[in-house]
């Protein structure tokens, strides 16, 4: 339940993106909710990837962003929603994301597949990541 509430308060952000001061509560409610979410299910791979995501939209370099996205990572980086959520804040935080989550993140956009390696190729495309543009080849069709 307190996922489904993190999720609909997301929503709401996402709806409040011209009333910054709207959207932060929304998101300080996002990341609440998961946390305590959390609570009962602590390897829930959603509900850390939204609290990286929530973070990362609130503009905060953190270590909580970066340890949700670690555990976000750990248990659910084949997990379609998750893998949007993690590319999308490690491709826009590129230079502070460090090598191992750089590595880990190439690894996860290279074994995607289907439509989750539709959606990861299009972020890659809009990123400004120079050394991840040659990931953009289109599978050959046979």
């Amino acid at each position: 339940m307190l996922e489904s509430i993190g999720y609909l308060y997301g929503i709401q952000s996402a709806r409040a993106e011209r009333v910054p001061e709207l959207r932060n509560l929304m998101l300080k409610e996002v990341i609440l909710n998961f946390q305590q979410a959390l609570k009962n299910r602590p390897m829930s791979c959603y509900a850390w990837a939204n609290i990286a995501l929530a973070k990362h939209q609130q503009n905060v370099d953190s270590d909580l962003m970066w340890r949700a996205f670690d555990r976000a990572m750990t248990y659910g980086s084949r997990e379609r929603g998750v893998q949007i959520r993690l590319a999308t804040v490690a491709l826009d935080r590129w230079e502070s994301a460090g090598l191992k989550r750089q590595v880990e993140v190439r690894e996860m956009i290279a074994n995607a597949k289907g439509g989750s390696a539709d959606a990861l190729r299009r972020l890659v495309k809009r990123s400004q990541v120079v050394n991840l543009q040659s990931m953009l080849t289109e599978p050959t069709k046979k």
